[in-house]
């Protein structure tokens, strides 16, 4: 297929559909979640075992705002899955390049580097799906949100709090 990757409905609505075009709205996140079956009481879909314990924090942490966004269902657990194991494995990688930084000696600034070339790697996966599930500030700022309508004002005043971090 070419040109630009098409855009899930739920991200073009809150952008506010600039193009003007009908939007698909045949499907929506309550037929994903009747179809699939997939996700716990609130909507959100289950975690994945495989998640590493700070890809579950990752998990536990955004699932809810991206739920209530809209742009989490059951479909996306694989890629949501994706963003928070890659996160984690970025973490843990410039933890232990932080270890190896304070020993200094040949074999540790051997496998420093080898471990930056792996954490940039990490972070450019990572920062692709994050804009995917508009994570990054330029993703960010294309999308316009209703907050009345979305989420409660305190809820919303803890996403952006997150966000800006």
């Amino acid at each position: 297929m070419r040109g630009r990757k098409r855009k899930p409905v739920g991200i073009r609505m809150l952008e506010g559909n600039p193009s003007k075009r009908p939007l698909d709205n045949s499907i929506n996140s309550e037929d994903i979640n009747s179809v699939i079956g997939n996700s716990e009481n609130n909507g959100i879909p289950k975690k994945p075992k495989w998640l590493s314990d700070r890809a579950r924090l990752e998990w536990k942490r955004l699932s809810p705002y991206l739920k209530n966004l809209g742009l989490l269902t059951p479909l996306d657990r694989s890629s949501f899955a994706s963003y928070c194991q890659l996160y984690a494995d970025w973490v843990e990688c410039k933890l232990e390049m932080r270890k190896l930084k304070e020993d200094g000696s040949k074999e540790a600034i051997k496998k420093y580097k080898e471990l930056f070339r792996r954490a940039n790697q990490l972070f450019e996966q990572w920062k692709s799906l994050a804009t995917e599930f508009g994570l990054t500030p330029s993703s960010r700022e294309r999308l316009s949100i209703d907050k009345q309508n979305l989420i409660k004002d305190k809820e919303w005043e803890e996403f952006e709090k997150l966000l800006t971090q």
